[in-house]
């Protein structure tokens, strides 16, 4: 629970303005720190925590209570929200992506290595 309004509208910047990652670049990153992953709900997704498969085959918990809406069964997904523990994490949104078969998760991992190459970096940012 946020203790001012402001609060809450910097934590969603904070999120928004984070980096993708896949499930290495997550375990790297430092516990509380803003995190946007994306990958796969399983098909017997019920509500509840769910298990991520990620762009890199990696596993992250995706703790779902302050979350609206439980996560679509079997979809393709991008979750922001903040590390919790090495492979777990607190959702704050869910965006659904195209549906898994569209999507070529490989091209999605690579896209996602190459925006932490220090010489790319600057085309993936978002600009304020």
């Amino acid at each position: 629970i946020f203790s001012h309004p402001s609060d809450a509208k910097i934590q969603s910047r904070r999120e928004v303005m984070a980096a993708r990652m896949n499930f290495k670049l997550f375990q790297q990153a430092e516990a509380s720190s803003p995190v946007r992953i994306s990958g796969r709900i399983p098909a017997d997704a019920t509500s509840g925590d769910v298990s991520l498969t990620t762009t890199d085959g990696g596993s992250v918990t995706v703790q779902t209570s302050k979350l609206a809406a439980p996560l679509p069964a079997g979809a393709f997904v991008e979750v922001l929200g903040t590390k919790v523990g090495d492979a777990s994490m607190d959702a704050s949104s869910v965006v659904q992506l195209p549906t898994s078969s569209e999507v070529d998760v490989e091209l999605w991992d690579e896209a996602v290595r190459m925006s932490q190459l220090p010489q790319l970096r600057q085309f993936f940012q978002p600009k304020l």
